[in-house]
């Protein structure tokens, strides 16, 4: 599964640079998915993820220090909390004759893009409203962008559904599809190709674009990518949102979501007393 790249630089959206608990409740999910497989299928399974933050860090102008701390972080999480069955490399350990992000990308760039599909198109409709609150985090959903401000986010846009078609086809030097199953954050109908998963359970959203809210009206969680009138607290040193205003005054801004949303987004408490 190429993902993970690195936390989104806007604050509006993440607490920090750093993994927080939304990802270690990613890992939690992929490990519990595994687990899952397991118990039907004998040889069992595990998750690969290879980082592709070093991809696209022209388009996000992402430091090179702040994808490799990203990583570093996201290893210790994985080796601290014991997570068996779900491993974390970046691109550039696929290939010793790779020793830079420059050269990495420089790989990808050689590969052929493909054909585009419906499917494409949604997933680039998704990263618009990323980019733009990444670009322009005074801009609501319902604030009109100029022409000007339009284009930048298409050409980024552009540029970043190229480099994902590029990298999956690059992956697959290394991961055959013959023995491997090609995972995705976004969703897919062509399950041939991807399986598209939600990464939080059952949450639309990464942890790299949100950050984790701890609500009080029950015990559960929901994902929030604005989070400026909020404060953060840690558990087991993962930042956190807490829900520190009345939940009345959430309703409007989540509730509706988090409704249709509840048969799947009901917190697993028990992982989080691991």
């Amino acid at each position: 599964m190429p993902s993970f790249p690195c936390k989104s630089l806007s604050r509006k959206k993440c607490i920090n640079d750093t993994p927080d608990l939304g990802e270690y409740l990613a890992l939690k999910t992929l490990e519990h998915m595994c687990e899952e497989i397991t118990k039907i299928y004998r040889p069992g399974a595990s998750i690969i993820i290879v980082s592709d933050g070093h991809i696209y860090q022209n388009e996000i102008v992402a430091p090179t220090s702040i994808i490799t701390l990203y990583h570093g972080y996201l290893q210790h999480i994985i080796r601290r909390h014991r997570i068996q069955r779900v491993t974390f490399q970046d691109g550039l350990s696929l290939d010793q004759r790779i020793d830079s992000p420059e050269k990495l990308r420089d790989e990808v760039g050689k590969e052929i893009e493909g054909s585009w599909s419906s499917e494409d198109e949604e997933t680039a409709h998704d990263m618009f409203s990323f980019v733009k609150k990444d670009l322009y985090p005074g801009k609501t959903r319902k604030t009109k962008l100029s022409r000007e401000e339009t284009e930048v986010i298409n050409a980024i846009v552009r540029d970043l559904m190229l480099s994902t078609k590029k990298y999956g086809q690059f992956l697959k030097r290394y991961f055959p599809e013959s023995t491997t199953i090609r995972l995705s954050v976004h969703p897919h109908n062509d399950v041939s190709k991807k399986l598209g998963i939600n990464l939080i359970y059952g949450l639309r959203g990464t942890p790299w674009h949100n950050s984790v809210m701890l609500l009080q009206s029950e015990p559960a969680f929901t994902l929030i990518n604005d989070i400026d009138i909020f404060d953060s607290e840690l558990w087991n040193g993962l930042a956190y949102i807490k829900q520190d205003i009345p939940i009345t005054l959430l309703q409007q801004r989540f509730e509706a979501e988090a409704r249709e949303k509840r048969s799947n987004h009901a917190c697993p408490w028990r992982l989080l007393n691991q």
